[in-house]
């Protein structure tokens, strides 16, 4: 806002006798406007002192960064605001929870080392993009026992006011703001600035920063930078001319509240669910489900349509015969089913195996019924084909003529879980029922007792193999334990490279028993092969006139970046996008890490970076296929 109007009404009516100085952290043209405007008759042309353009911060700045996995964010925050910089602790206040109430005095209980509340920090800004994320950090540190408070445009002005003045008078240690807040506070003793998130325009970094080392006092700002930050770290260090030191965590002790950090996030989700930030975003899907056909959602489910034919009524009548002799009446006393000779009886039947399905040249002559009561139309000789015990002896080899002209298998498996069965015995993608990842984990182990080897009818090739490497970015362990329990070999070398950013030394003994000896080992080797052979940066040339060991720390860097993206970003929200690769192929490692070339200058390090990527690839397929461990 420029405030013209405003500041020509003031012109108007001040005396003419007067000194006018106005100061504007920002010259836009409206205001340039009003300062060339021809001066009144007996008044000079204002004076203008522009400053430089040129960003700085000051020297008693201390700048740095933390290279953070985005999924674990909140563990390095929590251990960063509980162990702040030896510079900054004498800063760190500690008055009552003003939400505790003052109680008689009675004897407790001596709690563990994990129930006690931490140490608060000292007065710290954590600067976020949006005011979601500023609301849900607020619940996130509040679940933590770390007393904060949010300044953000979703609040009220009076809302905005109680914060700050939470915040100055030491109340609560920690404000957690969006943008509103990176001008013009000026608070006493802000000790840290933490950029949650970096900023897209370096000005905007300065302007965050800026809260704290005011008045030549000194202060720490700390940002998270996380594996798609590269591009915004070198444009801030371009701007303001210095370069950002890495501060290295140790992770072990990060890793310790990582339990409690989890049950946190799980927490603060669900108050900002139930908050009014939810309501518009609500709303608007409602709306947008509310455009398109409702009958569509129905194709979705194994159990979509009610299908009405007198053709079924046959069918239709021996399983209510079935039914009803097995008990006569309900708990009420009338009988389970209608009157079976009503030709016009409704019942669910699969959306992809239906009488009427293009899934083979011969029509379906076999029934299979679910314990959910949904109905599969299948081929005989598909199934004989499949399995080497009919089906779990469900289906007679050579059945009767009365059994043949109304055959209705009943399958102790829920509509789910045998619709996966069937789609893997068909070699059909299922994925369009978007089954979760638990239902696909029982329908693989089921296989074996319907006859069917995962290990035959999951391949690479294959649908369903697909389908569960998709889930790998989200459930890696889960996904190479089910590879390793049927012998899938080439899922879990497929799956392994999701597993990464998993600590070896947590797993348990529960886990090691599901895998085996066998896989457990083999994904040792994996693990190990593969993190060395990504974290490995380009080897350095010698030093040039025009590039130098300090120059070709960038590209060291640059590489450090990457890799953690490779490595550890596994949100299946990137997945949904397409903008993550289920599978760590060697051309998606070459995609990923070649545009890594466009910001250098030298042609040696250019080299250096390709003879890299190449060594890598060819690391990468070796150790997927060393011999050392396909034996134990």
């Amino acid at each position: 806002m420029d405030f013209v109007p405003e500041l020509s009404h003031l012109f108007n009516v001040l005396p003419k006798d007067r000194q006018t100085c106005l100061f504007t952290a920002t010259l836009t043209p409206s205001i340039e406007n009003v300062a060339n405007a021809p001066p009144r008759p007996g008044k000079q042309k204002p004076f203008i002192h522009q400053m430089s353009e040129k960003v700085e911060t000051v020297s008693t700045l201390k700048q740095s960064y933390i290279l953070v996995p985005s999924h674990v964010r909140e563990s390095y925050l929590l251990h960063f605001l509980c162990n702040p910089p030896e510079s900054t602790l004498h800063l760190r206040h500690g008055p009552p929870d003003p939400s505790t109430k003052k109680k008689q005095s009675k004897p407790k209980k001596k709690e563990s080392a994990e129930d006690e509340a931490p140490e608060q920090p000292p007065p710290t800004i954590i600067f976020c993009t949006r005011p979601r994320t500023a609301a849900y950090l607020t619940y996130l540190l509040k679940t933590l026992s770390i007393r904060s408070t949010a300044l953000h445009s979703r609040l009220t002005q009076r809302e905005r006011l109680t914060s700050l003045s939470l915040f100055r008078s030491s109340i609560v240690p920690v404000l957690i703001s969006t943008d509103v807040g990176a001008r013009g506070l000026d608070i006493e003793d802000v000790a840290i600035v933490i950029n949650w998130d970096l900023p897209d325009e370096p000005e905007e970094y300065t302007h965050r920063v800026g809260r704290t080392a005011r008045a030549g006092k000194g202060g720490v700002a700390v940002s998270f930078v996380t594996e798609r930050d590269e591009e915004r770290v070198l444009k801030i260090e371009d701007r303001i001319g210095v370069q950002l030191e890495e501060l290295i965590l140790p992770e072990n002790k990060v890793l310790e509240k990582l339990n409690i950090v989890s049950t946190a996030k799980r927490l603060a989700n669900m108050e900002l669910h139930d908050s009014d930030f939810g309501k518009r975003e609500k709303t608007n899907r409602l709306k947008a489900l509310s455009d398109h056909n409702p009958t569509a959602s129905l194709w979705k489910s194994p159990a979509g349509i009610q299908f009405s034919s007198s053709r079924l009524t046959a069918i239709w009548t021996s399983v209510c015969k079935i039914t009803i002799s097995q008990s006569q009446h309900s708990n009420g006393g009338s009988p389970i089913c209608e009157d079976p000779s009503d030709s016009n009886v409704l019942v669910s039947i699969s959306t992809t195996f239906y009488p009427g399905a293009n899934l083979h040249t011969l029509p379906p002559d076999l029934a299979l019924l679910s314990s959910d009561s949904v109905f599969f139309y299948v081929h005989s000789h598909m199934i004989f084909a499949a399995s080497d015990n009919n089906f779990r002896s469900l289906v007679p080899s050579s059945p009767s003529k009365k059994q043949a002209s109304n055959m209705v298998i009943h399958v102790p498996e829920l509509s789910p879980v045998l619709n996966i069965i069937l789609h893997a015995i068909y070699d059909m993608s299922c994925n369009h029922y978007s089954p979760s990842f638990e239902t696909l984990s029982t329908a693989v182990n089921q296989l074996p007792l319907y006859g069917t080897p995962p290990k035959t009818r999951i391949t690479p090739n294959t649908p369903l193999h697909a389908l569960l490497l998709s889930h790998a970015p989200l459930f890696p362990l889960d996904v190479y334990t089910l590879a390793a329990r049927h012998d899938m070999y080439e899922l879990a070398v497929s799956a392994s490279p999701h597993l990464l950013s998993f600590q070896l030394s947590n797993l348990t003994d529960e886990m090691a028993e599901a895998i085996g000896p066998k896989y457990l080992r083999r994904m040792f080797f994996l693990h190990i092969g593969r993190s060395d052979a990504l974290k490995r940066p380009p080897h350095p040339h010698a030093p040039t006139p025009f590039c130098d060991f300090t120059d070709q720390k960038t590209l060291t860097r640059a590489w450090a970046l990457a890799s953690a993206y490779l490595a550890w970003d596994a949100r299946p929200a990137m997945v949904a996008q397409c903008a993550f690769n289920p599978d760590l192929s060697t051309g998606f490692l070459e995609s990923a890490l070649a545009p890594l070339a466009e910001h250098l200058s030298c042609d040696l390090c250019k080299q250096g970076l390709k003879d890299r990527i190449k060594n890598l690839i060819v690391q990468w397929s070796v150790v997927k296929r060393r011999p050392s461990y396909t034996h134990i």
